[in-house]
């Protein structure tokens, strides 16, 4: 298995749909789109005619919910929607919504061809164009709204980027549930990358999670004198370094208060993790 490069910046994503969610979604359109039309339905759906049809719709079903779910996740991390909306939205139109839909008709023509069904008996003819290309919009729309709701729910730093020559703040303001939370600069002994949630991590406190704030948006405001960013998911202070040892061609750094995992510099970024220890160490004399 390649392992993940330490150097690479990640962005924070949402979880949308759940197992369960998934699962009654699927039910629900494969019904929608196999039940026999009205001449039919007695006959139909008391014969074993039905299930087959069922069974593939939801395993197709599956498909292009899976695809719209994932690719949202990709471009949720390549393009945001708030920071390159229309941009995001032509993207999202091709991948999560058209590209989906396509796979998913040829995949049930296919299907549907194999097994020999008329599928002119169904209602998944005459509600193609409504049930296939308005459902699997209407996901991406809803999926949409949650992003933005959820965005500006939990809101963003309110310091925003530094222009050039402005010096970095004592005090770093997030805006996390509708109420402010500030950080002194000197109390923050580094940051991190905790699943999606960037957290910090203070000298003397209990870690506290940002929401949807990525680790690049609290590294703006942190002066390069006093913290460096090791790798990919941690930012450190010089006052919560302890020591270092060669790991393969990179570093294990040990931090105070300990960390929950190894912190491991990669090969491309010893030398200047090197060169803030030194500053580390030079602090302590």
């Amino acid at each position: 298995m390649k392992a993940n490069d330490p150097d690479k910046p990640i962005k924070k994503t949402l979880n949308y749909l759940s197992m369960y969610m998934v699962a009654l979604v699927v039910m629900l359109f494969a019904l929608v789109m196999v039940f026999p039309v009205e001449e039919t339905r007695q006959s139909g759906m008391t014969s074993t005619w039905v299930y087959m049809p069922f069974l593939g719709m939801a395993a197709i079903s599956v498909i292009w919910l899976m695809m719209v779910d994932y690719i949202t996740i990709i471009l949720d991390r390549k393009i945001r929607w708030e920071e390159e909306f229309v941009k995001r939205a032509i993207y999202q139109l091709i991948f999560g919504w058209a590209l989906p839909v396509i796979v998913s008709f040829f995949v049930g023509k296919c299907y549907f061809g194999w097994i020999g069904v008329d599928i002119m008996k169904t209602l998944f003819s005459p509600h193609l164009s409504i049930t296939m290309l308005g459902f699997t919009l209407l996901i991406n729309f809803g999926y949409l709204f949650y992003y933005l709701l959820y965005f500006f729910r939990v809101g963003v730093h309110l310091a925003g980027k530094l222009d050039k020559g402005q010096a970095y703040p004592d005090e770093l303001i997030f805006r996390q549930s509708g109420r402010e939370v500030k950080f002194n600069a000197a109390e923050i002994a580094y940051v991190f990358v905790r699943g999606k949630q960037t957290t910090i991590q203070t000298h003397d406190g209990e870690p506290v999670s940002l929401k949807l704030v990525p680790l690049k948006n609290v590294r703006n405001l942190l002066g390069p004198p006093d913290f460096c960013q090791v790798n990919k998911s941690y930012i450190i202070s010089r006052k919560a370094y302890i020591k270092h040892r060669r790991q393969d061609r990179g570093l294990r750094l040990y931090l105070l208060p300990e960390a929950s995992e190894p912190v491991v510099v990669g090969r491309h970024k010893v030398g200047m993790v090197l060169d803030f220890i030194k500053t580390c160490q030079l602090t302590f004399i």
